[in-house]
């Protein structure tokens, strides 16, 4: 028998990642290769899954990349994102929880603010420089998910 929780939690991972793409102004698709001028995207994907007192914890990752024609823009924006995620990871709880599942959403260390370097495959033709910078957060979501032996998730 699947668990209870097993299509709910995947979208309490959505709705998180939509707040953090909206408030933080990431509007281009995710992809998995670096990102070109004016193009900003970030992505919160699930890691693990960790026993812990009360229910279980999901370690996940966030991450946002964007590039610019200078390395102080793209500096100066990896701050600026890291400063608006850590004040954003303090208002999450309030403003996904519609499932009432969700105990706790907090970073788990440090935000990385990322050296701003050239493309990892530049695109054919380019001309000017370009300065991708990455802003990594790792974080936990505690999930209000009880187990138990006989009855498993409740």
């Amino acid at each position: 028998m699947p668990s209870l929780y097993a299509n709910t939690v995947p979208l309490l991972i959505k709705d998180i990642d939509d707040l953090l793409l909206g408030e933080l102004n990431l509007p281009t698709p995710f992809k998995s290769t670096d990102p070109l001028l004016g193009e900003a995207y970030g992505k919160l994907s699930g890691q693990d899954l960790v026993d812990i007192d009360n229910g279980l914890r999901l370690n996940c990752l966030f991450i946002a990349s964007s590039a610019f024609t200078s390395a102080w823009a793209a500096t100066s924006w990896a701050i600026a994102t890291g400063l608006n995620l850590d004040d954003l990871t303090l208002k999450v709880k309030g403003k996904v929880d519609n499932r009432g599942i969700l105990a706790n959403f907090s970073k788990s260390g440090s935000i990385t603010t990322g050296r701003p370097r050239s493309p990892l495959k530049a695109v054919a033709g380019q001309q000017a420089t370009v300065w991708v910078v990455d802003v990594l957060m790792p974080c936990y979501l505690d999930l209000l998910i009880t187990r138990d032996i006989v009855c498993g998730h409740r």
